[in-house]
């Protein structure tokens, strides 16, 4: 299992994790490659890349199970994403919602290139 030593997400990833994970689900989505067959949501994607598992199902490497509320503890650069993606929850639209994690993608690998930088 991939970054085995993250063992939930009740705390966050190290930046250097985090930075790499929102790469490759911007690549991803850019590609129009989800996870687990359909699954572009970002709080069901990121752990799925951190752990490298491509079933939603997988359990966290401490064996608990986790849920897809914790995934802005893991990732807070996403938290305000994920209210905002919430609310378009009547259309699962990928023309509608990509574009807005492409946005909040790019802006979190920005704020982790310019912290990880300094």
């Amino acid at each position: 299992m991939k970054n085995s030593h993250i063992k939930n997400l009740l705390s966050p990833v190290p930046p250097e994790i985090r930075l790499e994970v929102y790469k490759e689900a911007k690549e991803r989505i850019e590609k129009d490659e989800p996870v687990n067959y359909d699954i572009f949501a970002l709080c069901l994607m990121l752990p799925c890349l951190l752990w490298g598992d491509e079933d939603v199902d997988v359990k966290c490497p401490d064996r608990s199970e986790w849920y897809s509320v914790e995934t802005p503890i893991a990732f807070p650069e996403i938290k305000d994403y994920i209210f905002k993606l919430n609310s378009l929850s009547e259309s699962n639209c990928r023309d509608i919602k990509n574009p807005i994690r492409l946005q909040c993608l790019n802006e979190a690998i920005t704020k982790l290139e310019k912290e990880l930088n300094k």
